[in-house]
């Protein structure tokens, strides 16, 4: 099995405002499903605020893992979810559940528990060319990723969205 990350972020690292994305872009939601949904059985791995953003739960198509350090939090509503209490689990139930890739999509302390896992072999990151205030920001990555392939796209809002596919470096 694989472990990615997937993750949009703006110029100044801001990944959300109020529990929600501060920004619309269908082109980056579209290559985020995309991605995401892939070929074979793939999982997404996201904190309980994430999945309380959702605006439609589960997201189809793919094992939805929503962890939470709260033992007594199940707030699923018998959806085809499952909650874990760490990454070292959700990996355990993806492993038994025969996925292939399991994307990690937020939020920002799920992200930077991900990005110390030496499992984790791949970052897709979404840069938007904008400065929107966010109170949450992505954590940063360390000096071993670098990327290895960019690609630039337009979103109908005229900002610039700019595809990376990050390596963690031997």
């Amino acid at each position: 099995m694989q472990l990615k990350m997937i993750v949009a972020m703006n110029t100044t690292r801001g990944i959300g405002l109020n529990g929600k994305l501060p920004w619309k872009c269908a082109s980056d939601l579209a290559h985020f499903s995309k991605t995401t949904f892939g070929e074979g059985r793939n999982a997404v791995i996201m904190g309980r605020k994430t999945w309380e953003s959702l605006p439609k739960k589960p997201l189809p198509g793919r094992l939805n893992i929503v962890l939470s350090r709260n033992p007594e939090w199940d707030n699923l509503k018998q959806t085809t979810a499952i909650a874990d209490k760490s990454i070292e689990d959700a990996i355990g139930t993806c492993i038994a559940g025969g996925i292939d890739i399991a994307w990690i999509i937020g939020g920002a302390k799920v992200y930077e528990e991900a990005i110390k896992d030496c499992r984790l072999d791949g970052c897709i990151v979404t840069h938007l060319d904008n400065e929107i205030d966010c109170d949450t920001v992505m954590p940063d990555f360390p000096s071993s990723w670098r990327p290895i392939s960019s690609q630039e796209l337009p979103c109908k809002s005229g900002t610039i969205v700019e595809y990376d596919t990050l390596q963690k470096t031997k």
